[in-house]
Formats: C-alpha cells, structure tokens, sequence
C-alpha cells in the first residue's frame, strides 16, 4: 500500500513541475518570448493600425518654427500579453543579425481605444526627425545563451504600454515592427 501511494505521490510530482516551482522549458521556435511565472508567452509583432500626423496648424501660424509630429497607432488601448514584473525577461529566437544595441523597449502612450508611438517631428528650420522619444527608450541588457537571446531592461519599467523591437527596428511603418505588452501592477 506504501509502494502504490509513494509512485502516485511521484507521479503526481512529476507531471506537476509546476507545483513544485519548476521552470517550464524554453520555447525552441523562432520568436519573442515574455517570462511569466514558470512559463513563456509568446509575443506577436503589433500590427500599425495607422499613423498620423497632428500641429500642422501650429507649424502654419508660427511660419515653420513650430514642429508637426508623427505617431504610429496600435490598435486596442492595451496588449494581450501583460506581466506584473518591473524587470520582465525576454527570450528573443532567431534574430541573431540583429546587433544588442539595436534592441531597446518603448513606452507607448495609452489612449482610451489605441496606444501611440511618437516616430518623428519636422519643422522648416531643422528638418524631418524619424527617431523615439529618447524620454520613452528603455535600454536593454542582452546576453546569448544557447536558447537564444536573453534581454531584460536595466531599469525598472513602470506600469503601462511597451513594444519591443528586437528586430532590425525603424521607426518607419514598413520596417520591422515590435512585439507590444503591458506592464500591470501587482496585486
């Protein structure tokens, strides 16, 4: 009768990894991956539902001092994935061409049924600007394993909307687009 509940108890055990706190292994297919718990989510690259472009009657009325900004629009005024880690973890598989200082995480400005992604500004003194707010860059740290890319960021991420690019990244429409997800408070 021991024998019998000790190899349930064991069996139980075993197809209960998670239970005990154990880490599911890592994906193996190519993508970005966002570590929630003992498990991975995979993130999807966001669809651009549109860009737009706002103050052009400022730069009207201040004859071109004034600059018109461009934003590219999400859709949904927040991501299907979230997580409640300030520092998430990312495994990024099979984008190894893309060079670690090209990988950063944007914060994208929640609206009530979209997030923005401020890409650029232009005025006729200066010029067209395609570039992030530098204010909503967060730097990354990435470290090669043998799953694949590892990248966390190197400050704490408050709550709210983020993409990563972990591609070759451009602010432009037609470039390569990032893997978008929320940060949610703990409860």
């Amino acid at each position: 009768m021991k024998r019998i509940a000790m190899a349930m108890l064991m069996c139980l055990l075993v197809t209960c990894g998670i239970c005990l706190g154990q880490q599911q292994p890592a994906p193996t297919d190519n993508g970005v991956y966002l570590q929630n718990g003992t498990g991975w989510d995979k993130l999807y690259v966001a669809s651009i539902s549109g860009v737009k472009a706002s103050g052009a009657a400022k730069v009207m009325f201040s004859y071109g001092i004034a600059s018109a900004r461009s934003v590219m629009l999400f859709r949904d005024a927040t991501a299907p994935i979230k997580t409640a880690s300030m520092r998430p973890i990312f495994l990024v598989i099979g984008s190894n061409g893309t060079a670690p200082r090209d990988i950063v995480i944007v914060r994208l400005q929640q609206k009530k049924d979209h997030r923005e992604l401020s890409v650029g500004k232009a005025n006729a003194y200066t010029g067209m600007k395609m570039e992030y707010s530098p204010a909503d860059v967060t730097e990354v740290d990435v470290k090669d394993s043998k799953e694949g890319r590892l990248v966390t960021p190197r400050v704490d991420l408050t709550p709210g909307e983020y993409i990563i690019f972990a591609g070759s990244p451009s602010p432009l429409p037609n470039g390569y687009g990032g893997c978008d997800f929320s940060v949610v408070p703990s409860k």
